[in-house]
């Protein structure tokens, strides 16, 4: 039982250690730098592409490119929530118990010793130097709170009890920022959608994966524009959107680069354009019997050549590809053999390229149409980390404002001048001490200048 007693206890010490919370932070930090050098979402294939082997291999294995979804990202954002927890339940009771703490005793020779310390003497007595210390002192700096003493008078003045709890405001506010994070990665999502203009959709590719999502509501595209620069560069494009549940427009709306659509919780952003092949026309000539056929083709639909058990599918279509314009990629399956393919060029139906096998092929007519890319993103907790950070600016704020000012006041009869009243002041603040000695400078003269005011009086009386 001691056993599990001691081991409990080091896990909780080593969870609240100050050492283990600069670790995940700078972990987290070392971290966050290089997943911004991986654009977010790339696929697997383009991985392998764009880099090395080995760095793809490291990259795919910890999801570097979608490093803000992985289970060991969220460990450690969980862990640091854990440390921030653990550390203010263990230090709160000690910094209450030192915010009711109230001094009972004191005395002038020790007043006199603090950083911030002022004594002089008096002819008033001490039942009319206490109501004048209290009118100032209560005015300028704080009311004075009197200690019951037999001999003198002793009183205290403080402001600024309350902010050695700015601290735990502030972790409050880090946690709240750490938990919108965490419920952005659990339940949010980042994907992409190509619609064709004219067209609509309401299904996601998600970046990691091959995870497709459906939206509760379907994007429509009634028109795509693309506007360029003298030099062929893209100046600004745009996409015409309406959000349809059913056969209802919901909204109707424009965007552009920069210029996001949001509804329903998810922000739609312009990322990409292009256009997309969406029928063909192709002679298909067989060189050993000279036969021709001309056959419409759409995308991705298989289809036969006549008297033959030979297949034909147009995988893909690319606007340009080794500066030689527009070209198709044309596959063909044959019983018996492996799949082959060719790019076929659109502008240039003699070209001895366009072949597979036995059969040359000519684009006769050909029909594209614009897509729009759109980058779909949801993060529910966005707004729960827009608080913490708020709550965190603010909490700073007052942090470095807000200090812990006290002062003490002791009036008793002088030792040194009988007949008269020492009056001895004293100050300490735990923030900003150039700030309170200018106040406590202010206080001392105001004091001064009353009690010899009061001796003015008494002597003209």
């Amino acid at each position: 039982m001691q056993e599990r007693d001691g081991l409990l206890k080091g896990v909780v010490g080593t969870l609240a250690s100050m050492r283990l919370t600069l670790i995940i932070f700078f972990t987290l930090a070392a971290v966050s730098v290089i997943g911004t050098l991986f654009p977010y979402g790339m696929a697997g294939s383009e991985v392998h592409h764009h880099y090395p082997p080995a760095l793809a291999w490291l990259i795919q294995t910890f999801s570097l490119h979608d490093m803000y979804r992985t289970n060991w990202f969220r460990f450690l954002l969980a862990l640091l929530c854990i440390n921030l927890i653990i550390c203010s339940v263990q230090r709160l009771p000690k910094t209450i118990k030192l915010a009711r703490q109230r001094d009972q005793e004191f005395s002038s020779d020790k007043v006199s010793k603090f950083s911030q310390n002022f004594q002089m003497t008096t002819a008033q007595p001490m039942e009319k130097v206490a109501p004048s210390l209290e009118k100032v002192i209560g005015g300028e700096f704080g009311p004075l709170k009197a200690i019951d003493s037999s001999d003198k008078y002793m009183a205290l003045a403080e402001r600024g009890r309350w902010s050695s709890f700015m601290v735990y405001f502030i972790h409050l506010s880090v946690l709240v920022i750490l938990v919108g994070a965490i419920i952005g990665s659990l339940f949010g999502f980042r994907g992409i959608m190509n619609i064709i203009e004219g067209e609509a959709s309401k299904m996601v590719m998600l970046s990691r994966g091959h995870e497709r999502l459906e939206l509760p509501f379907t994007v429509r595209c009634d028109a795509f524009s693309v506007s360029f620069y003298e030099m062929g560069t893209p100046r600004e494009y745009r996409s015409d959107l309406t959000i349809l549940k059913g056969d209802e427009k919901i909204l109707q709306t424009p965007i552009r680069v920069n210029h996001p659509l949001t509804y329903g919780g998810i922000t739609f952003y312009q990322s990409t354009y292009g256009s997309i092949l969406t029928s063909l026309k192709v002679e298909i000539r067989d060189t050993d019997s000279e036969k021709t056929w001309t056959m419409d083709m759409q995308m991705r639909t298989p289809k036969t050549i006549p008297g033959t058990t030979d297949q034909i599918q147009v995988m893909d279509y690319r606007e340009n590809i080794a500066q030689l314009g527009p070209i198709v990629i044309m596959a063909m399956l044959r019983e018996g053999e492996e799949p082959t393919g060719a790019y076929i060029l659109l502008n240039d139906p003699d070209f001895h390229g366009n072949k597979i096998s036995n059969y040359h092929f000519a684009i006769k007519e050909a029909e594209t149409a614009w897509y729009t890319g759109l980058q779909v993103k949801s993060d529910p907790g966005v707004w729960v980390v827009y608080v913490g950070f708020s709550a965190l600016l603010i909490g700073i704020i007052l942090a470095y404002y807000m200090s812990h000012r006290k002062m003490w006041v002791v009036a008793e009869p002088s030792r040194e001048f009988p007949g008269r009243t020492l009056v001895t002041l004293g100050g300490r603040t735990n923030r900003n001490p150039l700030a309170f000695e200018e106040e406590f400078r202010k206080v001392c003269q105001s004091v001064e200048q009353q009690l010899k005011a009061g001796e003015n009086k008494e002597t003209s009386t």
